[in-house]
């Protein structure tokens, strides 16, 4: 028996990606006229951002597949969400506390 949500769970990564796209190469200034705001934020922070959202997907993951009865495209969703919005939020907070600003993310 074939699983629909696999196909909706695809089309929604391929939006999602499109999305990031469209947002990246957009940014305020256009295609011809250079990067934006948000991409330079991004470029800068993304190594920041990718060890912090660990925590996140780990912790998340496991209390909502063991402690839920959701389906799994709610839990993907949900995951998907609290991971995009609390990563940059607690490496902005972490960033500014000057220990483990050179400890964790290696900034001077």
């Amino acid at each position: 028996m074939r699983r629909y949500w696999i196909d909706n769970l695809r089309w929604v990564t391929v939006l999602l990606v499109l999305l990031y796209h469209v947002i990246y190469f957009y940014n305020n200034k256009g295609v011809i006229g250079g990067v934006g705001r948000f991409a330079t934020y991004m470029t800068r922070s993304s190594f920041g951002i990718y060890v912090v959202h660990y925590v996140f997907v780990a912790g998340i993951g496991y209390l909502l597949k063991y402690h839920t009865a959701l389906p799994p495209v709610a839990v993907y969703l949900i995951l998907a969400v609290a991971v995009f919005s609390l990563s940059p939020l607690t490496y902005e907070v972490l960033r500014r506390i000057p220990v483990i600003r050179w400890c964790v993310f290696g900034i001077k």
